[in-house]
């Protein structure tokens, strides 16, 4: 089973490559570039075409998040993932092309979910806040909207660059020509 960028679907966890990850850390120096952290889950943006939202999760250091949590409420959720109480980190969370995605997360031959009332919480959740720029800006620890541009921009660089899909136009004939088999000159 192949799980690279082009099986993404909405609500997978997927690692980003580490180009798109240095190439953020260009633009803002606290994003991690380790590509062993990057273990996110992706949510379309609800109003932008081609632009998702990899949200990071963390497993370790959940009391520093918890009380983090109590004056941002907006920036952490918590839920169980693998079966452990894990941090998904809105305030990190970062605008991603498709082309951005490494891999998806596979354990034991399938994709990796969260509960689906979760999924519904975060998602709900995320939309909320990347709808509103001045939201996005104040949840967001990283330059989300100066990366948000960037992904846009990027985005429409690569879909200039896909080959242009062709149109072949046939010539109309008549019933009788269609009754005969024969076609306009």
């Amino acid at each position: 089973m192949d799980h690279h960028a082009a099986t993404v679907q909405m609500g997978d966890f997927v690692f980003i490559k580490e180009a798109t990850l240095r190439h953020y850390a260009a633009i803002d120096p606290h994003i991690a570039q380790k590509n062993s952290r990057p273990n996110c889950l992706i949510l379309k943006d609800p109003i932008r075409t081609g632009i998702y939202w990899a949200v990071p999760l963390t497993s370790q250091s959940l009391d520093k998040y918890k009380d983090r949590a109590v004056k941002f409420p907006d920036r952490y959720r918590f839920y169980h993932f693998l079966g452990k109480e894990t941090c998904f980190n809105v305030s990190e969370m970062l605008p991603l092309i498709r082309s951005d995605i490494r891999n998806v997360y596979v354990a034991n031959g399938k994709k990796v979910r969260i509960r689906a009332d979760d999924f519904n919480d975060i998602f709900r959740h995320v939309h909320a806040i990347v709808r509103n720029p001045k939201r996005l800006a104040q949840v967001s620890w990283v330059q989300a909207p100066v990366l948000l541009m960037d992904a846009q921009s990027r985005y429409e660089k690569e879909k200039q660059q896909r080959p242009k899909r062709t149109c072949i136009l046939r010539k109309k004939t008549s019933a009788k020509d269609r009754h005969t088999g024969m076609s306009l000159p």
